[in-house]
């Protein structure tokens, strides 16, 4: 849990602290005032980018050589002190607890944040890759071998491509197989952990959405291939697959089957979320979904997530806002940021902070 936020020079915050309690923080003000520049700093600080994949130059505040963040946290019951610094050449130092740190990895293995933003919809919206990235993130989070596996897949497919473009097709067969004994891996662990964000997300659905829209369903579906079964089918079908389409991928260059190619999809009462139900419904069962895997994420390493909202309240009604509010914070800590100064009526208890041309005042 975050007890203190520091900033000085990132982006359009001179320098503000911020001490943190039990109790949510609301931060509320106009477009363009800094409320989403404060909770990038903290995603920032946490996982070393940004998540509006902005360039480190970029934000150090104008005509200043560095940024400074930092954070005061507990982590099994003892207070910690993360702190970075930014140039305005593109470069960062991460320290812990005045120690330097080579990697990120320390701060991330003691705190979990989560950045939302009102752009949660596009779980729906977007191309195929946006919903397997979430579901990597979310099983590079809970299976250990996870994060290597990916990188094996994905040096193997550039491997197979580069033996496309080279014209040394002999090589491929070699990096088929090497795919689909990944790639069986991985799809195994997709299964497995939408299996729990089902069971979690269903339960979350009732009590927010009431029982007439609790019957959540994921369907995982691979690309050209029948759904997956087994292990064992599965590699057998892939490698058929890859055997009956190779000059189809000679002319293309790359693979079109494989973990790289697979989708999922959401139903409601076996009606498509995105076709069928509201933007409404889509925004709450999208911002559900990843409180659902945030949820699991706690269960098994035991620590309590933050959760940074940037204007996920968008198209909600009331009876909603009422309603989804107070579960957000009782799943994690949370700070929040909105237009409307009006939403902080639907907290009990929350520390009310305006944001205006980058200062934050205490109201």
């Amino acid at each position: 849990m975050i007890q203190k936020v520091w900033i000085k020079d990132f982006r359009n915050i001179n320098e503000c602290v911020i001490e943190c309690n039990k109790t949510p923080l609301f931060i509320y003000g106009e477009n363009n005032q800094g409320k989403t520049n404060f909770l990038e700093s903290i995603f920032v600080l946490q996982t070393g980018t940004s998540p509006i994949q902005s360039p480190i130059q970029d934000m150090v505040a104008f005509g200043k050589k560095e940024a400074l963040l930092g954070i005061d946290f507990l982590d099994d019951g003892k207070k910690q002190r993360a702190y970075m610094t930014l140039t305005r050449e593109g470069k960062k130092k991460i320290f812990l607890n005045n120690t330097k740190l080579g990697s990120i990895r320390s701060i991330k293995n003691r705190l979990s944040v989560e950045f939302i933003s009102a752009d949660i919809i596009r779980f729906f919206q977007e191309n195929p890759e946006y919903r397997r990235k979430n579901l990597d993130q979310f099983c590079s989070a809970f299976f250990d071998d996870y994060p290597k596996e990916l990188k094996q897949l994905d040096t193997a497919l550039r491997q197979k491509n580069a033996a496309f473009k080279k014209g040394m097709f002999d090589q491929v067969p070699l990096w088929n197989e090497k795919i689909t004994e990944i790639a069986v891996k991985i799809i195994e662990k997709r299964h497995k952990a939408l299996d729990l964000i089902v069971s979690m997300l269903c339960k979350f659905t009732k009590e927010i959405l009431g029982n007439e829209l609790s019957d959540i369903s994921i369907t995982y579906e691979c690309k050209h291939l029948m759904p997956f079964s087994t292990p064992k089918a599965y590699t057998l079908e892939l490698s058929d697959y890859f055997k009956k389409n190779s000059e189809k991928e000679k002319i293309l260059g790359y693979s079109l089957a494989g973990p790289q190619r697979d989708d999922i999809h959401i139903y409601i009462n076996k009606k498509s979320c995105y076709s069928i139900y509201s933007r409404g419904i889509n925004r709450t069962v999208a911002l559900l979904l990843k409180v659902a895997q945030l949820s699991i994420i706690k269960e098994k390493k035991s620590c309590f997530p933050v959760l940074l909202l940037d204007e996920v309240f968008a198209e909600l009604d009331c009876p909603k806002k009422k309603v989804l509010i107070p579960f957000l914070v009782e799943k994690a800590q949370c700070i929040f940021a909105s237009i409307q100064e009006s939403d902080s009526q639907f907290f009990n208890g929350v520390s009310l902070y305006s944001m205006t041309n980058g200062t934050l005042r205490n109201v």
